[in-house]
């Protein structure tokens, strides 16, 4: 029954998808809904043909692998390494491609197909051609160039007479030049830079690793792969960027090494710079052997002191005393001044600089063991010769002692003569510091509760001596009004009594 007022319902009205009659799946339902134009969806699904999983354009998984795989056959490097990384990309195979386990197992194989395993730098077996690379770099030292030229013909030497047999060869000269070698000394007297002049004589490659600073231990071997975002430790990662098996390692700061809960760095050292434990050092992240027998590792350091004993008594200590004046002199001419101005844009026909301007600067602007500032100063006077030149006043710019008193002004240090000193209590003394060739001048200031303390005038600041502990502090107004008082004190104690 149809209700009054409704419309009647047209059967041609009726919705798409329903058939016709309830009874008609068969009568006319499908019939109707498979001439419907939007119900072909079905039908053009039937006939498309099946994709396989491999075949998705999106999934580059099967050629990554396979560019693995055959990166795996063509590196050398041990068996044991390569049954290792085959193991790892058979699981990577299994996975699926969404796992997390993916990208850490693809991290670690990439670490251990980019290793150099095989991978060496040819040495150079000229003794000779290592003596000028040496003494073109560095003016002086000529105990420290001896002591290295003896190291390289040694291990020329062992290599050239057991060419024939490598295994032995290899082992004598681990065995014969297995000392680990460290240079300390002052700041500026040129440790790095030899290490790199070292590398140039033997025709290796350079990296080098800052240890200043360094508290964990995984720094050195590295955080075992159970951890996120795990990596190796900075030996491997230093021996992947030099991209050879024996480069020369340089360990920088080698005294300033870091301690806490967290692990002794200085202990996981005495492995890497062992030579009979270091030609199996095994990283905790790549879990298999490195040979870095062939390594030649130095390293630096500021003062011997701080350095544990175990790590110490590993290597050989080679010192760097500070340079006089005249090794200063010639290391201005030979190495800074030409730096200076090259790095400036000038050239040897824009500024020229007298001896006597640069012993000028060395002498009363600077007192240092290294020529740090030295080259500083060089820069200062470089950069004020250019507003001379731009202005188009000057044409040429020659440095003499005056010119630097004028650019650099006043004096920061008295020159070091002997002087008749007529005040009781103070006389000079020579002092045989870091800083070579000085004479000092000393008062002693005698205690009312007994003892004495004994000032020196001359350092940069006073340095209080002849006590238990020793102080610095910089050379500034009060420090100089607090040594005229220490002076002042001990006449009126030595005429009171």
């Amino acid at each position: 029954m149809r209700a009054v007022g409704s419309p009647e319902i047209n059967p041609s009205h009726r919705h798409p998808h329903r058939p016709a009659n309830r009874q008609g799946d068969q009568q006319g339902g499908n019939e109707g809904a498979h001439n419907h134009p939007q119900c072909d969806w079905r039908a053009d699904l039937e006939d498309r043909p099946q994709i396989q999983p491999d075949e998705y354009p999106y999934d580059n998984r099967t050629a990554e692998i396979e560019e693995l795989a055959e990166k795996l056959e063509q590196i050398e490097m041990p068996e044991v390494v390569r049954a290792k990384a085959k193991k790892e990309l058979g699981r990577l195979r299994s996975m699926p491609p969404g796992s997390p386990e993916t990208a850490v197992v693809r991290t670690y194989l990439d670490w251990l197909l980019d290793l150099p395993w095989g991978r060496s730098s040819e040495e150079q077996t000229d003794i000779g051609m290592a003596r000028r690379v040496l003494d073109k770099d560095h003016y002086g030292l000529r105990d420290v160039k001896d002591r290295i030229v003896e190291y390289l013909a040694v291990r020329n030497l062992l290599a050239i007479r057991d060419a024939n047999e490598k295994t032995d060869s290899q082992s004598k000269v681990s065995a014969a030049t297995g000392v680990i070698l460290c240079f300390a000394g002052p700041p500026g007297v040129g440790k790095t830079s030899l290490g790199q002049s070292i590398a140039r004589a033997m025709g290796r490659e350079f990296t080098r690793m800052s240890l200043g600073g360094v508290r964990d231990e995984a720094e050195i071997r590295g955080h075992r792969r159970t951890y996120i975002g795990a990596m190796p430790g900075r030996i491997i990662q230093a021996i992947k960027r030099a991209g050879t098996r024996n480069p020369v390692f340089m360990l920088d700061e080698v005294d300033k090494i870091g301690k806490d809960w967290r692990g002794d760095p200085s202990s996981a050292l005495l492995e890497v710079l062992d030579p009979a434990q270091n030609s199996a050092f095994r990283d905790h992240y790549l879990d298999v052997d490195f040979d870095l027998s062939d390594v030649v590792f130095i390293a630096t350091a500021n003062q011997l002191e701080t350095i544990p004993a175990p790590l110490r008594d590993r290597m050989e200590i080679i010192q760097l005393d500070g340079y006089t004046e005249l090794e200063k002199l010639q290391i201005a001419k030979r190495h800074l001044i030409p730096r200076q101005l090259s790095a400036h844009g000038l050239s040897d026909s824009d500024v020229t600089f007298m001896d006597e301007a640069v012993r000028k600067t060395i002498g009363d602007y600077t007192r240092e063991a290294g020529v740090r500032q030295l080259e500083r100063l060089i820069g200062a006077i470089c950069r004020k010769a250019i507003v001379k030149l731009t202005t188009k006043t000057w044409e040429h710019v020659m440095i003499t002692p005056e010119v630097v008193s004028d650019y650099l002004k006043k004096e920061k240090f008295e020159n070091e003569v002997c002087e008749t000193i007529d005040v009781p209590g103070m006389r000079n003394e020579a002092c045989a510091q870091i800083v070579r060739d000085r004479v000092s001048k000393i008062i002693g200031v005698q205690r009312e509760n007994g003892g004495s303390i004994f000032v020196d005038l001359s350092a940069p600041g006073y340095v209080q001596i002849g006590e238990p502990h020793v102080f610095h502090r910089s050379r500034g107004s009060t420090d100089i009004a607090r040594v005229r008082c220490i002076y002042q004190y001990d006449t009126d104690i030595i005429e009171k009594r």
